[in-house]
């Protein structure tokens, strides 16, 4: 804030204090104050319309001609900060327009960007009113698409924009024998809502922005400078000493012109700037609506690999992180194995809802000792699948490396070594890589999957693979659903 408004807002509250006194001296003499006698000659009445100013919807202030206006703010003096449930105040206007319904009840107000009180540049002239302009406070709401019953609300903020909820307000929304599936835009959720298309943008510019944007648009009017704080002195500024652009300067730019129509040109674009933030607001986070899924059972949200530890393995085991049996796994984002270690799992008959999302990176690996007493070897991401579902989901980065010995023979399934009645549904794998290693020499017999070792009573719709590549010699029998041509 400049000096010149700081000696404005000392100004005024000493004026108040006058009047205390004056009040106090006047009482026994019944005599009425006149702010008038102090050349306080300008009547500025603050109209919160439908807000309040320290509890009151009208303010009624006295000013010297040509002075500054105080901007209601705060929390502590005469002219606080409005407050109206549900709104935050977009600025204060010199005039406004009723908007009315068909019986002329007054059901709201319009404004001018030309009327939008700058308290940074103007001075009072005469007496006036300055209305409130509020605007709704962005909002979403979490509704229950089954019930269509809203369940949690919150307002949108910088810190708190459009989003997925936390953990801890999932929990607070959480259904008895339910599990949150996903987040729609739509009531038959059908459309996943789309998080990212939301970008925050505050009700108006900051002071820097505005200024960002108004010295790219007229170069011409205006030159960038270091500016430099004067030091901390028992003397003030002169009150004659013109302060008017110190807090355009204190943002490393002056105004390069005394041109009052280039003045002029600079202060419309300036309102036209702000404007343009208040109606992006209204347009951006006017009340928004997002649908909640919930299906039956206990499930897993998983948004990282740590949710996937169970006994410091991890892996889709079936069982929640102290070894309780789960219905399945719903991925909430894309899940890395990268730094993960990951074994088989033996079995799974539950559910993997992937949500379009991939699971990254997983690497498999099989090895045995001289002194292993195994006489054949396995690998898969699973030994057995059993009524399991999985859909939706994108197996990325898939490695499975053997080092066996020779002579022991070796199956591979790189999804499953055994399905039973196990549905596969919008599946993908891509970049499968499977390495069959040094056992691999034809002393012992290795069949290689790229899907099911074996099957039986299986729906597969819409499974795919792409970049498979199988490393193994001649003596290996490979069977490729996604490489027809590699069959044998």
């Amino acid at each position: 804030m400049s000096k010149i408004k700081n000696f404005h807002n000392i100004l005024l509250l000493s004026f108040l204090l006058i009047i205390v006194l004056f009040i106090s001296a006047c009482s026994n003499m019944g005599q009425a104050i006149d702010p008038g006698d102090w050349h306080y000659d300008c009547v500025v009445i603050y109209d919160a319309l439908g807000g309040t100013i320290n509890s009151r919807d009208i303010r009624e202030t006295y000013y010297m001609d040509n002075s500054y206006l105080f901007e209601p703010s705060g929390t502590t003096n005469m002219l606080i900060q409005p407050i109206k449930d549900g709104y935050i105040l977009a600025g204060w206007y010199t005039s406004k327009e009723d908007i009315t319904d068909k019986d002329g009840n007054i059901v709201g107000y319009s404004f001018k960007a030309e009327d939008r009180w700058d308290f940074d540049e103007d001075r009072v002239q005469e007496s006036m009113t300055l209305y409130a302009r509020w605007i709704l406070q962005g909002k979403i709401d979490y509704v229950d698409a089954s019930t269509d019953a809203t369940i949690f609300s919150k307002n949108i903020t910088v810190e708190s924009p459009v989003q997925k909820l936390s953990k801890a307000a999932e929990n607070l929304i959480s259904k008895e024998g339910y599990t949150l599936y996903n987040y729609f835009s739509d009531k038959q959720c059908m459309v996943p809502y789309n998080f990212s298309e939301y970008v925050h943008t505050e009700l108006t510019p900051s002071d820097q922005e505005l200024y960002d944007q108004l010295y790219e648009e007229f170069p011409e009017y205006f030159n960038k400078i270091e500016y430099v704080e004067l030091p901390e002195s028992k003397d003030e500024r002169p009150i004659e000493e013109d302060t008017t652009d110190l807090y355009i300067n204190k943002l490393g730019y002056e105004i390069a012109t005394d041109d009052k129509a280039a003045r002029h040109e600079i202060r419309t674009r300036k309102d036209e700037i702000i404007e343009g933030f208040i109606t992006n607001y209204e347009n951006n986070s006017s009340k928004k609506t997002v649908y909640l899924k919930y299906i039956e059972g206990k499930y897993i949200r998983v948004d990282h690999v740590e949710n996937l530890k169970v006994s410091g393995k991890y892996g889709f085991t079936g069982n929640d992180t102290s070894g309780k049996p789960i219905d399945g796994y719903i991925l909430t984002s894309d899940i890395d194995f990268k730094d993960a270690a990951v074994d088989m799992v033996e079995s799974f008959s539950g559910k993997i809802y992937g949500n379009g999302f991939s699971i990254k990176n997983i690497k498999i690996n099989v090895s045995s000792r001289k002194l292993d007493k195994d006489t054949s070897k396995v690998a898969g991401i699973f030994k057995s699948l059993k009524g399991a579902h999985i859909e939706d989901v994108v197996f990325e980065g898939l490695t499975i490396n053997l080092s066996v010995q020779p002579g022991i023979p070796v199956t591979v399934g790189a999804l499953s070594v055994e399905a039973k009645n196990t549905t596969l549904k919008n599946v993908s794998f891509d970049t499968l890589k499977i390495n069959t290693g040094r056992g691999d020499d034809g002393s012992a017999e290795y069949r290689i999957y790229d899907l099911f070792a074996s099957g039986t009573n299986n729906t597969l719709d819409n499974v795919t693979g792409n970049n498979i590549e199988i490393s193994a010699t001649e003596f290996a029998h490979i069977y490729s659903l996604f490489q027809p041509e590699a069959h044998e």
